[in-house]
């Protein structure tokens, strides 16, 4: 288990009081599969395949969770299509127009019958909590998700107090800041990937992939008035990341030297391979979160 993508939250009450109870609630917001007219659906799922029951997994001091999301593909083309075809029999049988109202009818009824023959398409997210951190960490890269899996948790908890981690100084400042003298923050090294944006009313943005931060045409741009809205670093030669003006820590993975140093233990026992997993990715990820929160001097 790896989680590419986190974006991190923290408790500002006792997380171990919060998730006493979370078993139970999870287990009754347990996901199910979609029926025949529903259009999504998203609960809880067991982390460990083997062990249907536990809709919490608890391993040292992190508990872990799974949020599977299912919804049906209906295209806007493919229902407008049709609505465009029956609003044409229509005006063309009585010789009137269809009135506003008639078509947002017509839409609920085709997508009504579509429903059912539709494809389906599923996701599962992953979290966990760290009890001594006091930290929620999702494995997500967007806001909309991370709201999504708040909502989910909070419908079977009822609470959930959290805060996400806030800079205390604007992050694209940092960042353009920390380009501009040539200065990662401590234990970090630059990247070959940042993303430059501009401050006019187009807000024109400009991607730059495996290249050198320093090329001219970089500094270029930030003398002109861009800034950085994402920016690739390494943590301790460990971990490289993309780190977001929102504090999203994205495409995450160890470096090759990193991989390479590493046992590799094989363990076929399913739950202790997992825990051993979570363990791991656990004490890297939030050890990266704490350079993270270092290095933006973040509140929480």
């Amino acid at each position: 288990m790896w989680f590419k993508n986190v974006t991190a939250y923290t408790f500002t009450q006792d997380a171990q009081q919060q998730i006493s109870q979370w078993q139970n609630a999870f287990s009754e917001q347990a996901f199910s599969p979609l029926t025949s007219q529903q259009l999504q659906t998203i609960g809880f799922i067991p982390p460990v395949a083997s062990l249907p029951d536990q809709h919490l997994y608890l391993v040292h001091d992190y508990a872990v969770f799974a949020i599977k999301q299912e919804e049906k593909i209906l295209p806007a083309a493919v229902i407008n299509e049709q609505l465009s075809l029956r609003v044409a029999q229509i005006e063309e049988k009585e010789g009137r127009k269809v009135t506003r109202k008639e078509r947002l009818d017509l839409k609920d009824e085709i997508i009504f019958e579509l429903t059912p023959k539709a494809f389906s398409k599923s996701k599962v997210f992953w979290g966990f909590v760290s009890l001594k951190e006091n930290l929620l960490v999702l494995n997500c890269s967007s806001a909309s998700q991370s709201d999504k899996l708040i909502d989910c948790i909070r419908e079977a908890a009822t609470t959930l107090p959290i805060i996400p981690l806030t800079s205390k100084q604007i992050p694209t400042q940092l960042m353009t800041g920390w380009l501009k003298n040539t200065k990662a923050p401590e234990q970090f090294q630059f990247g070959e990937s940042t993303v430059l944006k501009s401050l006019s009313e187009q807000g024109a943005a400009i991607r730059f992939k495996q290249c050198d931060l320093f090329a001219q045409d970089i500094p270029a741009h930030l003398e002109k008035g861009f800034i950085i809205s994402e920016l690739s670093l390494i943590y301790k030669e460990k971990i490289q990341c993309t780190i977001d003006e929102k504090l999203f820590i994205k495409q995450i993975k160890l470096t090759d030297s990193y991989q390479d140093s590493l046992d590799h233990e094989d363990i076929e026992d399913e739950v202790a391979h997992f825990e051993h997993s979570v363990t791991f990715m656990a004490l890297e990820l939030l050890d990266l979160i704490k350079g993270v929160k270092q290095a933006f001097a973040t509140d929480g």
